[in-house]
């Protein structure tokens, strides 16, 4: 009984496929981090931003209640004067863009948005 609890918790944990830093600072393609089977979500933090850490687990727990539809790539701006903050024009944060499995972003800007709009599509079409 112990061994099927612990398999079943497994996915709490996370998954190095359903959550991804690919930048700290530096600038990014995105169509290099789109993929045609999931939702992807580029979230824009920095570690010294009290909202980011507030709602990191959350957009991470997202990605692992549906590992099979979404996705996290997490993008550190370091600080505002990043290129990568710059590149994308971040003026606040957290900030995130959501693309769909066709590669054309769909949502953009406060988690909750995001999160919501993800929810939403999970329970319509049953994921």
């Amino acid at each position: 009984m112990y061994v099927l609890l612990l398999f079943s918790l497994m996915p709490l944990w996370g998954d190095s496929t359903v959550v991804e830093t690919i930048s700290t600072g530096e600038r990014f393609a995105v169509e290099e981090h789109l993929d045609p089977n999931y939702f992807v979500i580029f979230e824009f933090y920095a570690s010294w931003c009290g909202p980011c850490r507030k709602w990191a687990p959350m957009i991470e727990r997202l990605a692992e209640q549906y590992p099979d539809h979404v996705v996290v790539k997490k993008v550190d701006i370091k600080n505002w004067g990043t290129p990568v903050a710059i590149q994308n024009s971040i003026e606040r944060l957290p900030y995130l863009w959501l693309y769909n499995p066709k590669g054309r972003k769909v949502r953009s800007g406060h988690p909750r948005e995001v999160v919501d709009y993800l929810k939403k599509k999970a329970k319509k079409e049953k994921w």
